[in-house]
């Protein structure tokens, strides 16, 4: 159902309240999963960035703070590396997503591997982001990771504009042609993660919606990433389903677009109920193993979170990075969704001083397991 909106929640979010509205009217009254009695398959909005990341201004001049430094570890598995998702910074002022970040690290006690940008390609954050935003992200060795979202304002009234037959036929072409221009102008690395969560049924751009099926989206995908890294060889593409969530979603083997046109794998898992019981572990084990029968490419949990305020939380992060560090090598990095979600009838996933679990995490930061860079 679509819940009422103040002016300045929808100036803030623009298209996120829209998708937010849509997962809340995908979402059954009883779910079930494979990890606990609040689903990973329950769906959760992300916040869509405001049109400032296509500005082109200079960086404002600030204080900066000091750079991510990358520390050695005395085994042979590679570091963790901790990324980010944040929404503080959400306003139509220029460089307050910088700001936020360094408020954040400010709290943290250190910058964090990655920062996540939401740009949705009929919005007004369709274009490649500002070079002065990627610079400052750079200077603070923070890796971009791009959420590149099929959808606009006019999903609703327009949805077949962006259904994955018409990306194929190349209706897009001219965007993904000057994006991916602007990515090589830039010339710095970029992780992009196009079209998240498709094989569950709650965004616009899922599976059996506007026609859209298995074999047009694989076609769909392979077709961005072919026109994108022959002009940008500089992005990375990480293909991110929802973690396996029953006969709802698409089995992981008849989308999966194959390991030549991926450069990453990735997934969204969250504790929905709280319970620091039910350990990072067990919530991804499942998905790993998915993603390992498909893909040889090294895995990210590219959204996770335990709802909060809680007891145990602390213990919680703890243990799952620790656990998840020693018992899947083949994970790279684990992006924590740092946002309060309440404005969309979900729970807040936001790192509190109150319960211990931002200190836990400012603990995290400083070990060099999970040192590790995007």
């Amino acid at each position: 159902m679509d819940r009422p909106q103040t002016p300045s929640i929808a100036t803030r979010l623009g298209t996120a309240l829209l998708l937010t509205a849509a997962a809340l009217t995908a979402m059954p009254a009883a779910a079930g999963a494979w990890s606990t009695a609040t689903p990973d398959s329950a769906p959760k909005a992300t916040a869509a960035k405001s049109a400032k990341t296509t500005k082109t201004a200079k960086t404002p001049t600030r204080t900066t703070t000091p750079r991510r430094t990358s520390l050695t570890t005395t085994d042979e598995r590679k570091p963790l590396a901790m990324g980010i998702s944040l929404i503080e910074g959400n306003t139509a002022r220029l460089g307050d997503d910088l700001d936020a970040l360094d408020a954040w690290a400010a709290r943290s006690g250190a910058m964090p591997a990655s920062y996540s940008i939401w740009s949705d390609w009929g919005g007004d954050s369709a274009e490649f982001p500002a070079q002065w935003l990627l610079r400052g992200l750079r200077d603070r060795g923070v890796r971009p990771v791009i959420f590149w979202q099929p959808v606009g304002k006019d999903w609703r009234t327009a949805p077949q504009r962006y259904a994955y037959d018409r990306i194929v036929a190349g209706d897009w072409d001219a965007y993904l042609t000057r994006w991916a221009t602007d990515a090589k102008a830039w010339g710095g690395r970029v992780i992009v993660r196009w079209a998240h969560e498709m094989n569950a049924p709650w965004f616009p751009w899922a599976i059996g919606k506007v026609g859209n099926t298995t074999q047009n989206y694989k076609a769909a995908w392979r077709h961005v990433v072919t026109l994108v890294r022959g002009i940008a060889p500089n992005v990375r593409f990480m293909w991110a389903p929802n973690a396996p969530c029953g006969a709802r979603c698409v089995e992981y083997s008849a989308i999966f677009p194959g390991d030549e046109y991926v450069s990453l794998v990735g997934f969204s898992s969250y504790n929905w109920s709280g319970d620091p019981s039910v350990g990072m572990v067990r919530m991804y084990k499942k998905t790993v193993t998915a993603l390992m029968a498909v893909s040889t490419r090294r895995i990210v949990a590219a959204e996770t979170g335990i709802k909060g305020p809680g007891a145990g939380r602390d213990r919680w992060l703890a243990e799952g990075y620790a656990g998840v560090y020693k018992a899947y090598p083949r994970m790279k990095g684990i992006i924590y969704f740092d946002i309060d979600m309440t404005f969309g009838g979900q729970p807040v996933w936001r790192l509190l001083a109150s319960d211990d679990s931002l200190d836990s995490y400012s603990q995290l930061l400083r070990d060099p397991r999970f040192a590790g860079r995007m």
